[in-house]
């Protein structure tokens, strides 16, 4: 085993710091925020895109879930919606994709559920309470 002066004269030895004192904070890498700071604001134009996209979504996307027993109803109100994106930006797409697919995730869960076969008697599971 060698002696503990050879080691440190081949190789410092680490205190577990990383070279820094101990108590003291450990700097962020490159592109790596601290825990301590806080996430960064949205850029405002982000937020006015964000609005922007909202405002032209919303009356697209409020109705769909209570058009779902409605065949005729739906696909008009699913026309809709597609007239409505190619004017929403991508940025604002993004921002506001979860306010889009929420409600087309429910209209895809009836449609499975209204063309799969039951067994005579089975309750229907619709997709959506099987994934949660």
């Amino acid at each position: 085993m060698p002696d503990a002066g050879a080691l440190s004269a081949a190789a410092p030895l680490s205190n577990g710091h990383g070279g820094r004192a101990p108590g003291s904070p450990r700097r962020p890498l490159p592109g790596e925020r601290s825990a301590a700071a806080p996430a960064p604001a949205p850029a405002p134009s982000a937020a006015a895109e964000q609005r922007r996209a909202f405002a032209r979504l919303q009356p697209a996307c409020a109705p769909l879930l209570a058009l779902r027993g409605e065949p005729g109803a739906l696909a008009a109100g699913l026309q809709r919606l597609a007239a409505a994106l190619p004017g929403v930006s991508r940025a604002g797409l993004a921002a506001c994709a979860d306010y889009v697919l929420f409600p087309l995730l429910f209209v895809v869960d009836s449609a499975a559920l209204l063309r799969a076969p039951a067994a005579p008697g089975a309750p229907r599971t619709s997709a959506l309470a099987v994934w949660v």
